[in-house]
């Protein structure tokens, strides 16, 4: 059964870690069409450099797909809802003008293109969507980044390295640590330290009961 968000704060650090770790490979997994979407802006500029109108709507329609599509590496939703709202604005100015490019020249190719770009990277962005949020929510737990074991570790080691400083220090934390926890009694130390075996009540004086 997968762990919901509600188990994170019981998990151990190890499990916690390996959610992680997912997450991330996942949101690297959904990535990988930012790769050949990188050929083709680069292809478009090329052109643009033929003052080809066509080839040039399409590199900045790219570059903002781009910057859309990079929205899925945020830390929070927040912040990915800012770059990808305003990466769509953008996208869609650049589709009007690719439109009345199409309108003119009688080109399908630019529009059609644009508009496979904004569904593609929105369908990217709702994807990665719950990877995000688990992430976030991750990063802001109180054990994040989730590397208490090597603290441990660590503290282990030098409990037992000799002739160093470490040696000392990790002594001197276990015997307060000790210390604090030893339990103190105020009277009675004779039942507590076995001198007394059980409790005697006090002879009664014939005399004064009289």
């Amino acid at each position: 059964m997968k762990a919901t968000q509600d188990d994170y704060l019981i998990l151990p650090d190890g499990e916690l870690r390996d959610i992680y770790k997912h997450d991330r490979r996942v949101i690297w997994f959904i990535s990988l069409p930012m790769f050949p979407l990188v050929y083709l802006i680069v292809i478009t500029v090329i052109g643009t450099l033929t003052l080809d109108a066509e080839e040039a709507i399409v590199a900045v329609a790219g570059i903002g797909a781009f910057v859309c599509y990079s929205a899925i590496f945020a830390d929070s939703l927040e912040t990915n809802k800012r770059l990808r709202n305003g990466a769509n604005i953008f996208q869609l100015v650049m589709l009007a003008i690719g439109v009345v490019f199409f309108i003119m020249e009688g080109r399908p190719f630019v529009p059609f293109i644009q508009a496979g770009f904004i569904v593609g990277t929105n369908l990217a962005n709702r994807i990665a969507r719950p990877y995000i949020e688990d992430i976030s929510v991750l990063k802001a737990h109180p054990r994040y980044p989730f590397d208490n074991w090597r603290r441990d570790e660590s503290y282990t080691s030098s409990l037992y390295t000799n002739g160093t400083s470490y040696s000392d220090r990790a002594a001197k934390r276990l015997d307060s640590t000790l210390n604090a926890g030893k339990v103190r009694t105020v009277g009675g130390e004779e039942f507590l330290e076995g001198e007394q075996k059980k409790f005697e009540l006090p002879k009664p004086d014939p005399e004064k009961n009289l």
